[in-house]
């Protein structure tokens, strides 16, 4: 049910279909971080901005529990460290350390010691 959820948002939100049974989907560690102003694309910073390697600026991230169970979707506007730039962690902003923190528990559940499972979606048009 929810693989077909997330395929209705995504086709409404982009006009196209995807593929349920084989999204590419990426292991990384995930982060989170607090403060800051602006993005790496200028952009003033808010929820629902994640910082990712560069090349995936501009793209919308989905971000799943080990399990695939969807834990929400990004804007992919910042960069961060090295390790984010190389794209072995995905950094998610957060107003605050207490949403911050309980995104970062989902991301140990089950074992899973801070890894998650994204995926990009190229930008519309």
């Amino acid at each position: 049910m929810r693989w077909m959820l997330t395929i209705l948002t995504l086709t409404l939100l982009f006009g196209k279909t995807v593929n349920a049974e084989e999204p590419e989907l990426v292991e990384v560690n995930a982060t989170i971080y607090c403060s800051g102003t602006t993005t790496a694309d200028g952009s003033p910073i808010r929820e629902g901005i994640c910082a990712v390697a560069p090349e995936h600026i501009g793209e919308t991230v989905l971000i799943y529990t080990l399990d695939r169970e969807l834990l929400g979707i990004w804007e992919a506007k910042d960069t961060g460290g090295e390790s984010v730039k190389k794209g072995n962690v995905i950094d998610v902003y957060f107003e605050s350390e207490k949403a911050g923190k309980e995104f970062i528990d989902r991301t140990y559940e089950n074992g899973a010691m801070g890894k998650v499972l994204v995926q990009y979606v190229p930008a519309a048009g």
